[in-house]
């Protein structure tokens, strides 16, 4: 069990210089989305599913961003953010515990923010996230994913498995170095899902 992992969708929704996000029972704010689980179609209709529920509202996925390894207590937990756009919206009764709040950029580095989702709002590398895990909290199901690191370069390919105590980002850069490449950029791609196995995928640039 230990090279597999939770795997949790968010989107990033900004409208008229506003982010939304809900605060979580760790009373920290977190960007909307939810478990990827076995049986969702795709990873992109979990993602709507979970703003439809959470907010009320039908978006569609713009964009992706880099994922990153968010670690609450012992869990190590998969964030797969996107980039989102208001289709449409319905009137949406408050759930019990749950708070929604549309924030301006500047307000955000006052509130409790996990660096992980602030850096796919500001679309800067991320570097993973830490929470503590919250007394009484409800474990995720067990729904879980073998995740893959895939580098290309040119014609190549290189595929390494995600280990509990890494970040994409770290495997992709250290790949780079036994390549013994300089003057190159590393570009987030999409990730993909094939049965129980992500692959988050990075291109090399020369």
């Amino acid at each position: 069990m230990d090279n597999l992992f939770r795997v949790s969708v968010k989107g990033v929704l900004k409208v008229n210089h506003k982010y939304l996000l809900r605060k979580n029972e760790r009373d920290e704010w977190e960007l909307i989305g939810g478990k990827l689980e076995t049986g969702d179609k795709s990873i992109k209709s979990r993602l709507k599913t979970e703003f439809r529920e959470e907010a009320g509202l039908r978006v569609k996925v713009d964009g992706h961003l880099e994922p990153w390894v968010y670690k609450i207590g012992d869990r190590r937990i998969l964030i797969l953010p996107y980039i989102t756009e208001i289709m449409s919206s319905r009137k949406k009764k408050s759930l019990q515990n749950e708070e929604l709040g549309w924030f301006i950029n500047k307000e955000l580095d006052s509130l409790n923010l996990p660096d992980g989702y602030m850096h796919s709002i500001r679309q800067t590398v991320p570097f993973g996230s830490y929470s503590y895990l919250k007394g009484g909290e409800a474990g995720f199901p067990d729904s879980m994913f073998k995740v893959y690191v895939v580098i290309k370069d040119i014609n190549r390919k290189t595929r390494v498995l995600l280990e509990n105590h890494q970040n994409p980002r770290e495997i992709a850069e250290g790949v780079i170095r036994e390549k013994s490449l300089s003057g190159v950029k590393l570009i987030s791609e999409p990730s993909t899902r094939y049965k129980n196995n992500i692959f988050i995928n990075y291109r090399i640039f020369r």
